[in-house]
């Protein structure tokens, strides 16, 4: 059981703070909120893939700014690449790669160097 005990001359107010701390720091307050509600497992696993997916476009569109900032500085125009230029590339690279799927095709490494396949 998580407690605090009032140093000499402390405030309540002061006690109350290291008391939210504790149990900030211990993690039991967001374990009961996590478990408040019963999520079933499906529910679980669907909200993961969205977040593996998140992650995974977010990773893409880091290495397609990455990518272009390259190949600005090798023409010698600086990093003018603004992001919405990183965010269409992706969006072609994420529509090709749906295409691909949905057509049974064999699917493509794309790494910064080129497309090779697997």
């Amino acid at each position: 059981m998580l407690g605090v005990r009032a140093r000499e001359n402390e405030s309540f107010e002061g006690t109350k703070r290291r008391f939210k701390r504790l149990v900030e720091k211990s993690g039991r307050l967001a374990d009961w909120r996590k478990n408040e509600f019963y999520v079933p497992p499906s529910q679980i696993k669907k909200r993961a893939n969205a977040q593996a997916e998140k992650r995974h476009r977010k990773r893409i569109l880091r290495d397609v700014k990455i990518e272009q900032e390259r190949r600005m500085r090798v023409r010698g125009r600086g990093t003018s690449g603004t992001a919405s230029d990183a965010y269409a590339a992706l969006k072609a690279k994420m529509s090709r790669e749906q295409d691909d799927q949905a057509s049974g095709a064999q699917t493509h490494k794309f790494t910064l160097e080129g497309n090779h396949d697997d």
